[in-house]
């Protein structure tokens, strides 16, 4: 047996046949695998970010910067997931962008920081 096969099912929470490049807000959450908080802790009622959590926070607001038609906006990093919304826009000068593609890049970039610098584990599947 696969280690796929021991995953359980999950239902995709996308629309099917939307299309993910259309302008608009799209609020996002992505959920560390198993949900282990890695990214700080609660100290009676207040979060304290650690490296990874303080990382993650910056990449959020590199992604504007990558992609012209993506504005980041609300962001929040919890112990075990993040909550962002990303408004994409019809920017003249820019290239289309969907939200997938954004997300991946946030991905990619966080997961290659992760693993680099702050701890030899990778970033979560969306869950």
């Amino acid at each position: 047996m696969t280690d796929d096969a021991r995953l359980p099912t999950r239902r995709s929470p996308r629309l099917q046949g939307f299309d993910y490049a259309t302008p608009g807000f799209y609020f996002i959450t992505i959920c560390r695998e198993q949900r282990a908080g890695i990214f700080g802790e609660f100290v009676g009622e207040t979060l304290r970010l650690n490296a990874a959590g303080q990382m993650v926070s910056r990449w959020w607001s590199r992604v504007q910067e990558k992609f012209a038609a993506a504005d980041c906006d609300a962001f929040v990093v919890m112990p075990d997931h993040v909550h962002g919304i990303i408004a994409l826009n019809e920017h003249q000068d820019a290239e289309r962008t969907s939200l997938s593609r954004a997300i991946a890049w946030f991905k990619t970039m966080t997961t290659n920081e992760y693993i680099r610098r702050v701890r030899d584990e990778g970033w979560p599947r969306f869950e």
